[in-house]
């Protein structure tokens, strides 16, 4: 079974950041979305994409700075949950 949230922290310009991802099918496309792994990843194998990390950060940072959600995606092309990153209120 899969996570339907996950908690973690980002730092950004020295400060920590906690960010909640939570689990949905439903994706508004208007939202900036970071893919995880590269094109040639298999359910099988899995390649972390090149950018994968500062995709994120960058997202994260818009989180933080401007309140604009994102969404991560292991491979856009896969029938998989999509993750909606928020801060974490709590």
């Amino acid at each position: 079974m899969r996570p339907r949230h996950i908690d973690t922290m980002v730092e950004l310009d020295g400060r920590q950041y906690s960010l909640v991802g939570m689990s949905t099918g439903v994706v508004d496309i208007s939202i900036t979305s970071v893919e995880l792994l590269r094109s040639d990843s298999t359910p099988q194998r899995q390649f972390v994409a090149g950018d994968a990390e500062s995709s994120f950060l960058a997202a994260a940072r818009d989180l933080v700075n401007r309140g604009k959600p994102f969404y991560t995606f292991l491979r856009g092309t896969w029938n998989l949950p999509a993750y909606k990153w928020e801060l974490n209120r709590s």
